[in-house]
């Protein structure tokens, strides 16, 4: 019933709960980029439901799509720089991570 006569909020929530977290971040990234609020929900949402690398791939194209809104930037510094941080710890270059720091 969702799927038919929800908002694309509701719909997209679902989507978290049936297990197909791309289909939501497809959904966020064409329905809610401008809605701060809906997105950290979606972002807790995925990791809630095991799929934080979801919501870190979303916060990244938002931070990466031209002017994001703060929100998203404060965000990422705590979700997406600890990973790269980790990654770089093992075995990285050190490219990826300054690479990152440098553009934000």
């Amino acid at each position: 019933m969702i799927r038919e006569l929800g908002t694309t909020e509701q719909v997209m929530f679902l989507a978290v709960r049936e297990g197909k977290p791309g289909e939501a971040v497809t959904m966020a990234m064409e329905h809610c980029r401008e809605k701060p609020g809906v997105i950290m929900q979606l972002v807790q949402a995925l990791a809630e439901a095991g799929a934080s690398e979801h919501g870190a791939a979303l916060l990244s194209q938002l931070v990466e799509s031209g002017n994001p809104h703060s929100s998203y930037l404060e965000w990422a510094r705590i979700i997406i720089l600890p990973r790269i941080i980790w990654a770089e710890r093992l075995g990285g270059d050190g490219q990826l991570l300054s690479s990152w720091l440098w553009a934000r």
